[in-house]
């Protein structure tokens, strides 16, 4: 009885570890299954996605278009077509036609010369500066373009005629001036953008503008500008003198 009693412990014992082996081997099928799975399984991108809408639209409906797709809350228009100038110098009526379909801020965007066959071709980069809202605006998307590009910024500075009795450079502007300056170099600088600085007293902004721009030998002028009401799109006659130029 004692040999018998032995005997079935022994038998229970097996099949204890025959069953735990079992399990044993069922998981680790399953582990391998899943490995597999995992193996094969396409790896999401952990890149930024970009939203990009695509629309053909005719000239005519464009604005239709724009103003349709505005109502969705964007914050910006980007406008760059082939055709930017008309006839007579000034933003061609296409571009109007499209601005119209959107009451919020515009870039405008005007290619001309080698920068037209090779977009991709770094810019000498001018932006006129005057300390207002728009105008700092327009200096923050200069910072983000010359930063992608890793080059220098410089940062014009137009006063106004009468500064009688001041020296040149920073001495000739009042303590706002420089300070409004002072302030966007150490922007730009602390987004690792190289910035200068130009002043000029002794012309009107478009004739500063214009002479910076030559003698530098600027390739890119960043301008933060107000739309003028109408039914062209204009946006001042500074502006307006340099995009003719």
């Amino acid at each position: 009885e004692a040999e018998e009693e032995h005997e079935n412990a022994e038998k229970a014992e097996a099949e204890k570890q025959a069953e735990k082996s079992g399990t044993t081997k069922t998981e680790e099928r399953e582990a391998a299954r899943n490995a597999k799975e995992a193996e094969e399984k396409p790896v999401k991108s952990t890149k930024p996605r970009v939203s990009v809408v695509t629309a053909e639209a005719r000239t005519a409906s464009a604005d239709a278009a724009i103003a349709k797709e505005a109502r969705k809350g964007y914050d910006l228009l980007m406008l760059g077509i082939k055709e930017t100038l008309g006839p007579n110098g000034a933003l061609h009526e296409d571009l109007a036609k499209i601005a119209a379909g959107f009451e919020g801020p515009l870039g405008v965007v005007l290619g001309r010369g080698r920068h037209l066959e090779n977009p991709s071709s770094s810019f000498r980069m001018l932006v006129p500066v005057s300390g207002n809202n728009v105008s700092r605006r327009a200096a923050e998307v200069a910072v983000a373009l010359a930063r992608a590009q890793e080059v220098a910024i410089t940062f014009l500075y137009v006063a106004s005629r009468d500064r009688k009795g001041r020296r040149g450079g920073m001495a000739v502007l009042h303590q706002h001036e420089q300070a409004v300056l002072k302030e966007l170099v150490t922007w730009a600088e602390r987004y690792d953008t190289p910035a200068h600085t130009a002043i000029r007293t002794d012309m009107t902004p478009q004739g500063a503008i214009l002479r910076e721009q030559k003698r530098g030998k600027f390739d890119l002028i960043v301008m933060g500008v107000n739309r003028r009401p109408g039914e062209a799109l204009f946006f001042g006659n500074v502006a307006g003198d340099v995009i003719e130029q």
